[in-house]
């Protein structure tokens, strides 16, 4: 009986230390993930609460900003302080420009800001977009439609069709060089290049292209161009695999 005591005891204790192994293991597996900011439009300073601090992050339309720590749920909250009344002396308090709720998934992701429609809560609206090297490979182009039309693209020598809010791939070319041609559907003309200019890369790289319409003006509410803007992100390679800079 002391024996099937003992026995039974070991049992348990084992089951006991492998959940805790189990559950020890899951959390290592799944730790908040990381994201960087792109602008859409003018550079802008925001405030960003790490849990731990108080960050201070300067996002512009030209380059990534640093990785940064996402807290545990997930949530991002971009902020900026303003008094709270017209006397500059006063109080400062906490006012919301952009919110994200960042996906499952090991990211690290990158979140686009653009302004908000008039009447919006908050300044920015926010996209949200898997920037692991899974979903964009070293030595390719991502191509991300953000126009409202149909847009026709060709680079380095792959030919796309991109809806509204659409992405592909295309590899690089064996120079540093490629030519992106964008061309839009005009009803009365019928497709007509909009944009045609060479692109220059680094091969240890990976770029990421935006295709964006012109703003709307006064004096052209409808404007036709497409603005064309790429970020390269620099990548190296060890004996663990592929990892971003």
């Amino acid at each position: 009986m002391v024996i099937q005591r003992r026995s039974l005891i070991c049992f348990l204790l084992f089951g006991l230390s492998a959940v805790s192994l189990l559950c020890a293991a899951n959390s290592d597996e799944l730790p908040p993930p990381q994201f960087r900011l792109l602008m859409m439009s003018n550079g802008n300073a925001f405030k960003y609460d790490t849990g731990d601090a108080i960050e201070t992050i300067f996002a512009s339309s030209g380059q990534f900003t640093p990785l940064y720590q996402a807290p545990e749920n997930r949530k991002l909250e971009f902020f900026h302080e303003a008094p709270a009344s017209e006397d500059m002396e006063a109080p400062r308090v906490k006012v919301r420009l952009a919110e994200a709720l960042l996906p499952d998934g090991a990211g690290p992701f990158l979140v686009l800001l653009k302004a908000a429609p008039a009447g919006s809560s908050l300044k920015y609206q926010t996209v949200i977009i898997d920037s692991s090297l899974e979903s964009h490979p070293p030595q390719t182009y991502r191509t991300f439609n953000l126009s409202k039309r149909l847009l026709a693209v060709h680079l380095a020598g792959h030919k796309m069709l991109l809806k509204s809010g659409d992405s592909e791939i295309s590899d690089y070319t064996k120079d540093k060089k490629a030519w992106i041609q964008v061309a839009i559907d005009h009803k009365d003309n019928g497709w007509v290049v909009v944009q045609s200019k060479s692109r220059s890369f680094d091969r240890d790289s990976r770029t990421t292209v935006f295709l964006l319409d012109i703003p709307a003006s006064p004096r052209d509410p409808n404007p036709e161009g497409i603005k064309v803007f790429q970020v390269e992100e620099k990548i190296f390679e060890d004996d663990d695999g592929f990892h971003l800079q």
